[in-house]
């Protein structure tokens, strides 16, 4: 094959890739339109189900439902409060095998932080998980014991709230954890301690009751690399948790939504922290549906998300989020960034709510709707590059042997000759054998081989 042929080979698969990724374009930008004029008000937190798997799923829960009816414990989930609305707390306490000192460490300064607050007088329900412990709560203390599990995870907790929710929808509530309790490494300590400060703080608790206000409010908001917040403290409205997805089943779903974007874009598989599953997946749960209004009360816009410039010093002040411009939240690297844009976010929520964010959200103004174009014409000049990649090793290999082919062609017309072939062919024999020798045919080939061609066809040609 010429280089001629090989270009053209080239230009051939630029333009065919070009082509793939206009239509991949033209496909996401179309699901974009589509979604953002046909914006729904939700009206059910469930979506229609239509493989026999999530039936089945519905028809377990509604045995449960039904059961958590028929056994009236003291749990949180069988709680109605009064028509005045209120604030209670739900605790998840996890405690190491042996480290019971170290989660006591943890619960005491998150108590005091507590006690301290304007909710001092609140309801605080607790979840044990792993090695029990005593809960330190005082005498005149409103402390119920939700459960102790041996085996559990945030899940447990968040489930008892969410029923809660559902019965008590006039209410408030409050998510801690004890965290640094299962992972003690020492960033854990400051973003606890500014989770907790910022939940009990009169910043987060001014939340109001109108269409119009936040319903989660959080030390930080983050919709990068997924809605979330950071260490999954907050407080938010039972009118806006009881339409959630219930916690135990969350998880499903999101690898569900995962599965199909990769099957309907094609994209690789993401990282599991960067889409909020498995483990992850409780901490994208209060900020996954169309309806969330979030806040937060951290101003300084060094800490975006995760344990870096954690703020250890300042005061909060409400504002609702995201606070900063999208560059402030980037997601840098991994690879997963098409998970961070608009077209997954809107696909997430019709998958799991069949609705999009009302004509008013904060949403279309956060997000501009040239990310989607921005990010396929980075995977059309990644492709691109991968094209001239493909092109230049080919045209390598072809200069290779097409070398090889000149040498070997030199040795076969001096030995066709007949004259003296020792002495005459000696040169030629000693370049090729050099060549072959070394594996370095492609530099013997440009210098030496210079005007060779032209030269050998002549050969060829006196000698028939």
């Amino acid at each position: 094959m010429g280089l001629s042929k090989l270009a053209m080979c080239f230009a051939t698969s630029i333009i065919i890739i070009l082509i793939w990724e206009l239509r991949r374009c033209h496909q996401q930008m179309d699901d974009l339109i589509s979604q953002k004029s046909t914006v729904a008000t939700v009206t059910s937190s469930h979506r229609p189900r239509t493989d026999l798997k999530e039936m089945v799923a519905d028809v377990r829960r509604d045995e449960q439902q039904m059961d958590d009816l028929i056994y009236q414990s003291p749990t949180a989930a069988n709680v109605t409060s009064s028509h005045h609305q209120k604030t209670v707390i739900f605790y998840n306490i996890y405690t190491a095998p042996g480290n019971s000192k170290h989660t006591l460490g943890i619960v005491d300064e998150q108590l005091s932080i507590w006690r301290a607050s304007n909710v001092a007088n609140a309801i605080l329900f607790y979840m044990l998980l792993g090695e029990r412990i005593e809960m330190p709560c005082k005498s005149h203390e409103k402390c119920s014991l939700l459960e102790y599990k041996e085996v559990g995870d945030e899940g447990d907790t968040l489930q008892e709230l969410h029923a809660y929710c559902t019965k008590n929808p006039q209410d408030s509530v409050i998510y801690v954890h004890s965290k640094g309790s299962f992972h003690d490494r020492p960033e854990n300590a400051p973003l606890r301690q500014l989770l907790t400060n910022a939940v009990f703080s009169d910043a987060c608790a001014n939340m109001t009751t109108d269409s119009n206000s936040c319903n989660v409010c959080s030390a930080r908001f983050s919709p990068a690399p997924h809605w979330h917040t950071p260490g999954n403290m907050w407080i938010a409205q039972c009118s806006y948790i009881q339409n959630l997805i219930p916690p135990k089943s969350f998880a499903a779903h999101v690898d569900d939504v995962v599965e199909r974007a990769r099957q309907r874009w094609r994209w690789k598989a993401p990282s599991l922290p960067y889409v909020g599953q498995e483990r992850f997946a409780m901490e994208h749960w209060v900020h996954t549906h169309p309806h969330v209004n979030p806040c937060d009360v951290v101003t300084t816009r060094d800490w975006a998300w995760g344990y870096s410039s954690i703020p250890t010093s300042g005061t909060f002040e409400q504002a609702r989020a995201p606070r900063f411009p999208r560059k402030v939240y980037r997601c840098i690297g991994h690879g997963h960034t098409q998970y961070a844009g608009l077209a997954y976010r809107l696909f997430e929520l019709s998958v799991l709510y069949n609705a999009s964010p009302t004509a008013d959200s904060w949403v279309w103004d956060f997000y501009p709707e040239e990310d989607i174009s921005i990010y396929l014409y980075q995977r059309a000049i990644a492709a691109a590059a991968a094209a001239s990649l493909i092109f230049f090793f080919l045209w390598v290999k072809e200069k290779y042997y097409r070398n090889d082919q000149i040498l070997r062609e030199e040795v076969s017309a001096c030995y066709r000759k007949g004259v003296n072939q020792v002495e005459n062919c000696k040169e030629v024999v000693d370049a090729y054998m050099f060549a072959i020798d070394k594996k370095s045919v492609w530099d013997y080939g440009p210098s030496h081989l210079k005007g060779k061609e032209s030269a050998t066809t002549s050969e060829k040609s006196e000698l028939k």
